[in-house]
């Protein structure tokens, strides 16, 4: 295969994947960074750039889950109460802490796979993972 059709594959991969950043528990897969996740006939591809990390088969996935984690920032919940309280008296106060103290979603994916004898969790996260989760299942789900 030539580079043109390798660079042709791998932008195409991109745009029908999802673009998360990998947190770790594979092996072969060390430190943290972002990677596009994609599916084919055979099975699941973890791409860094133009370049395939992992092929994991559908049939070592044993199992996809999405760990909610939501926290609220409190520093930032005070100022904004702080702000809006000193402008504007107390209803700048109460409006302050709830635009000041927002969520932050911190939830993950963890995909399950086969690794020799046992199995390992490789685990993603990201921006807005709540939300990319349910195309992630169709992507790992056999086709």
């Amino acid at each position: 295969m030539g580079f043109l059709n390798k660079l042709g594959k791998a932008i195409m991969q991109q745009a029908t994947g999802i673009e998360l950043m990998y947190l770790g528990g594979h092996p072969q897969m060390t430190n943290s960074h972002k990677v596009f996740v994609n599916a084919d006939e055979n099975g699941v591809q973890i791409s860094g750039g133009f370049r395939v990390l992992l092929s994991i088969p559908y049939s070592d996935i044993v199992n996809v889950s999405l760990d909610r984690a939501n926290k609220r920032s409190l520093g930032k919940g005070a100022a904004g109460a702080l702000i809006g309280g000193v402008l504007t008296g107390g209803i700048g106060l109460i409006a302050g802490a709830a635009l000041g103290g927002r969520k932050k979603d911190d939830s993950v994916i963890s995909l399950t796979v086969k690794y020799g004898d046992s199995t390992v969790d490789l685990l993603f996260g990201g921006e807005k993972v709540a939300k990319k989760y349910a195309k992630f299942t169709g992507l790992v789900r056999r086709r």
